[in-house]
């Protein structure tokens, strides 16, 4: 860990993203609170020392599954942020809003992507998740990061279509913000 997070500091990264333990046969893996609050709490130490602050990501096949397991953690780390991944969240059976409530305001990282009625992922705008509903989790949680589109090969057909994706996040947000003013 110090390597990489020398090599972050070099970089001059100000995050580090943290999938934490996982599980190989993407079981649910039991979650001793105070141990992981514990681990982290030395991982912090050592990013601190660098400038970079840890970014526990909800990960369906490692430890941070469920809105419930962020919200403990947040309230033993205080200091910790937090990596939403939409499609993580979604996989492991959570609403992604229940994880921006959960996170709060040391959310740093948000990862998006849509999913079709049957379940496939796509490219955001051309699923069924509600973009405008989750914006506006965002904003309460004051929220003001990039959603950082995660154009898995597969799922972009061309570059218009990601461009046209990235189009409609921006359409969504203006439309949430002055439909807030």
């Amino acid at each position: 860990l110090r390597r990489v997070l020398d090599a972050a500091a070099e970089l001059d990264a100000r995050l580090y993203v943290y999938h934490g333990r996982y599980s190989p046969a993407r079981v649910e893996l039991p979650f001793d609170v105070q141990r992981n609050a514990e681990v982290v709490a030395r991982m912090q130490e050592e990013a601190t020392q660098r400038k970079i602050k840890i970014a526990w990501e909800n990960v369906c096949w490692c430890q941070l599954t469920t809105p419930e397991r962020a919200h403990e953690i947040r309230r033993l780390l205080p200091e910790i942020r937090f990596t939403l991944d939409i499609k993580q969240a979604m996989r492991a059976g959570c609403d992604p809003i229940d994880f921006v409530d959960a996170m709060g305001g040391q959310l740093a990282n948000v990862h998006v992507c849509d999913w079709d009625e049957n379940g496939r992922l796509c490219l955001p705008g051309e699923g069924t998740f509600d973009f405008t509903a989750f914006i506006r989790a965002l904003r309460r949680a004051n929220y003001a990061g990039a959603m950082i589109v995660e154009p898995y090969l597969a799922l972009v057909k061309s570059d218009m279509a990601l461009t046209e994706s990235i189009a409609y996040l921006k359409r969504m947000e203006t439309c949430d913000r002055k439909s807030m003013d």
